[in-house]
This record gives structure tokens, sequence and C-alpha cells, in this order.
């Protein structure tokens, strides 16, 4: 809220025409959109949208990624430990990285709902990938797994950067290595986060309607970075 204060008060005194504000999604992650601590947030996110309004600014508002809740019906965090599964199956040499790796542990322990796999040198050959892949494809709570290959062409990833499989899971499902590398003691509250399918809808939302091109682009599944083109280019 503190980052809106500031963008209205740059706007009060004249000193920016444009304005990129990034908010935390600390609060998103740490309750349901329904409970009374992210109503309160979000009353507070209105109120200072709309000084920004009073002001004359065009207000175009998106998010990086949706969240979920990943637990069980009793609250339970639900995570799969690819990494400790895979050595556990196949043997030692298994390399999972998780792309939620931040500080930010107190939001999500560092578990999201996609992870690529790096195999050992013993499984590098088609057949090998294949077996692992089909392994984990039939585990309880995963929903694709692509070789670096598919994963490149298909979720646009770079493929120098990715490993041998790239898996996804399932909306209430996390991804982690072991354990040992997730304090889920930081959690203050159930674990929601993203990463995964299920939280690739976000909302773009403008104060002003938008022309007639960009209305038809918006009819054709904008990516969220398309934001900026429609706030300085597409609003009559």
């Amino acid at each position: 809220v503190y980052v809106l204060h500031a963008g209205v008060k740059l706007i009060e005194e004249g000193l920016a025409d444009f304005l990129y504000l990034s908010l935390t999604d600390y609060i998103q992650h740490a309750y349901a959109p329904d409970e009374p601590e992210s109503l309160a947030f979000y009353q507070q996110l209105d109120e200072q949208i709309g000084k920004l309004l009073e002001h004359g600014a065009i207000v175009a508002t998106t998010a990086d990624h949706g969240m979920n809740a990943k637990c069980d019906r009793e609250g339970r965090p639900t995570v799969l430990y690819l990494e400790l599964m895979l050595e556990e199956r196949f043997g030692s040499g298994f390399r999972v990285i998780c792309p939620i790796t931040d500080p930010y542990v107190v939001h999500h322990g560092a578990l999201g709902s996609a992870v690529t796999v790096h195999l050992p040198e013993g499984h590098i050959g088609d057949p090998q990938i294949r077996e692992v892949g089909d392994w984990i494809f039939a585990l309880d709570g995963v929903t694709e797994v692509y070789t670096r290959e598919l994963a490149a062409a298909k979720c646009e990833l770079a493929p120098d950067r990715i490993g041998d499989l790239y898996v996804f899971s399932g909306r209430d499902v996390v991804l982690g290595r072991r354990p040992e590398h997730h304090d889920l003691s930081k959690l203050s509250r159930t674990l929601r986060s993203h990463g995964g399918r299920y939280e690739e809808m976000v909302p773009l939302l403008l104060s002003r309607p938008l022309s007639q091109d960009y209305a038809a682009r918006a009819a054709g599944d904008p990516r969220n970075f398309d934001i900026f083109d429609f706030a300085c280019n597409g609003t009559v």
C-alpha cells in the first residue's frame, strides 16, 4: 500500500508522467481472496487507485501470476519431494531445480508447481529419459512431464537453462527437492504458492475503454506484459 501512496504523491506534486508501481504478494500468499485480511488489503488498494483516477491517471492493473492453496482438506501441505523420490526409485545423481527458490521462504517455502529435472550421466539416453519421465508422470499429483525440447517449444523456456525433463503438478500440489531443502516451519499459515498451469490466468484491468483495435487484441488472449502497450496506446 505504501507504494501506491508514493505513486499518488508523485502524481499530486507533478513529479512523474508515467509510473510503474510494483507491489508485493505477501497477502495473497498468506490469505485466500475472501478472508478478512485480504478484503481489508484490497480496500486500501482501491482507495489509492481511486486517488490516482481522481488526478486523471490512466490506471492499468495486472498480476505476475495466480495463486492457489497447495494443501489437502485438513490444510496440510501436499508436497512431492521429487529429488528424494527419484533417488529412492532409480539411484543417486538426480538433481531437481525449483524455479521458485528465493529468500522469501515465509511466502511459499521455496515450493511451486513446476520443476526441472537433471538426470545423472547414466540416464541421459532417450530410453532412460523416457523411462524416468513415464515414472514421474504416473505419480499422483503430476499433470505434465516434458523433455527439454518439448518444454522449450510448449512453455517458451530456454533449452540451455533447463534440465532433461520439465514437470508440472496439479492445482493443489507443489514440487520440491527434499524435506531438508524446504523449511515449512517458516510458513505462518496455509501453504499458498504458484508456478504451474493453474496459476497462468491473470486479470488485465484498465480504467478506460479500449479502442476497437485493442479490444480485438484483448479477445486474443493477451499476456500480462501487454499491459504496458494497452495502457499507453490502447485506450480511448
